[in-house]
């Protein structure tokens, strides 16, 4: 992406990145791509009929592939990360939890305002002064069974690691909320 914009304009960009905790965001994608194509949408993905085998699949790919064809990777948040602050400075980019964004929706649009330069004009008002605005679900425990969530918890966690590591470190734009560690998206059994 660097090489593609005119680097005299690379100190006036700024970025926003939301993430969502990866297991959550494998199952949406999933779902996702199963109603698309129940849709008549085919979106050309082998997308299996049951998440348990989606994931052993993937799971089984990443262990010889490592492109992000695979859709686990896509929840590799720090790779991209380091991608793009290999290019552009820290202080461009506004790293925000899919799920405070979500749970604290005004506050959250207030410091993305904050961080474009831009006045905070709300648009839609609820009694309390709350922005109303359309907000995903949240991916119910009960969605995930134990085993793949066991292994994509393993899959993941070395990756999430360099993640909150790499969230800690200085440089970040004043409007950056400290970033809270991601939910358990496992059943309670797996706890």
């Amino acid at each position: 992406m660097a090489s593609t914009i005119p680097k005299r304009f690379h100190s006036d960009l700024r970025f926003i990145v939301v993430v969502r905790e990866p297991i959550a965001r494998d199952l949406s994608w999933w779902k996702m791509i199963r109603s698309e194509n129940a849709n008549g949408r085919r979106l050309e993905l082998n997308v299996s009929a049951n998440y348990t085998d989606f994931v052993l699949s993937n799971l089984n790919k990443s262990l010889t592939q490592q492109h992000a064809k695979n859709p686990l990777h896509v929840g590799l948040f720090v790779q991209h990360l380091e991608t793009l602050w290999a290019h552009f400075n820290r202080a461009q980019t506004m790293v925000l939890s899919f799920d405070t964004l979500h749970a604290n929706f005004t506050d959250s649009i207030r410091r993305i305002a904050s961080f474009l330069g831009v006045d905070f004009q709300p648009w839609e008002k609820k009694s309390k002064g709350e922005i109303t605005g359309r907000r995903a679900k949240s991916v119910p425990q009960t969605d995930i069974d134990p085993e793949p969530c066991r292994l994509l918890k393993a899959f993941f966690l070395p990756y999430n690691t360099r993640f909150y590591e790499l969230m800690s470190m200085p440089g970040s734009p004043p409007e950056q909320p400290q970033f809270p560690p991601f939910a358990d998206p496992c059943p309670t059994s797996l706890q």
